[in-house]
């Protein structure tokens, strides 16, 4: 994905990285919101000018209801976490059978309190299953205009990362309007990121 920024930046600028800051990072009009998508783009070696920043503030829809793009990306990520905990867990367990079967050198047919309960491991199997079914990467596209960014306007400003080392080389571009929320879609995003 790219972006287009404007104020004589050029060309499109393609996304590098993108972070989730819950809370938010910004403030707008006094208001913390309660969650920040930022989204760093690169700009060529050879300008002076720095790296622009995107920034999307999340706030909570008055009924409380999700919004349908949001979920589009939290669905993306929550199989790639999905994808992340299995591989997680199987490596575990797999360690877990290697340590028992050094601990029992020679003494075959011997159970441990290492070994997995015979449901538990079908349960485990059957997560398993489930999540390497599922699509890993849905279709989403996020410069779509009713996807994230609400508006066209901004605010912008000359600042740094706001992560050590924080290096001051960064235009930031604080979109005006925020992004509608439900609090279940900001539980998820707590949980996954």
């Amino acid at each position: 994905p790219s972006a287009d920024i404007p104020k004589g930046w050029g060309h499109q600028l393609p996304v590098t990285h993108v972070d989730v800051k819950i809370p938010s990072e910004h403030w707008m009009e006094g208001k913390q919101y309660a969650a920040e998508y930022q989204i760093f783009l690169i700009q060529n070696r050879d300008s002076q000018r720095g790296a622009p920043v995107i920034s999307v503030l999340f706030d909570f829809h008055p009924d409380d209801t999700p919004n349908f793009r949001i979920q589009q990306l939290l669905d993306h990520f929550q199989a790639q976490f999905d994808a992340d905990q299995v591989a997680c867990e199987a490596k575990q367990r797999q360690q877990r059978k290697l340590n028992a079967r050094l601990l029992l050198r020679g003494k075959a047919d011997e159970s441990t309190w290492l070994d997995e309960p015979a449901e538990e491991e079908a349960k485990f199997e059957e997560y398993r299953r489930r999540v390497e079914e599922q699509p890993l990467y849905r279709k989403f596209n996020v410069w779509d205009p009713e996807w994230i960014l609400v508006t066209t306007w901004f605010f912008g400003y000359e600042g740094s990362l706001t992560e050590p080392p924080c290096t001051e080389f960064l235009e930031w571009r604080i979109m005006d309007k925020p992004a509608l929320i439900s609090r279940g879609q900001l539980v998820q995003m707590k949980k996954i990121l």
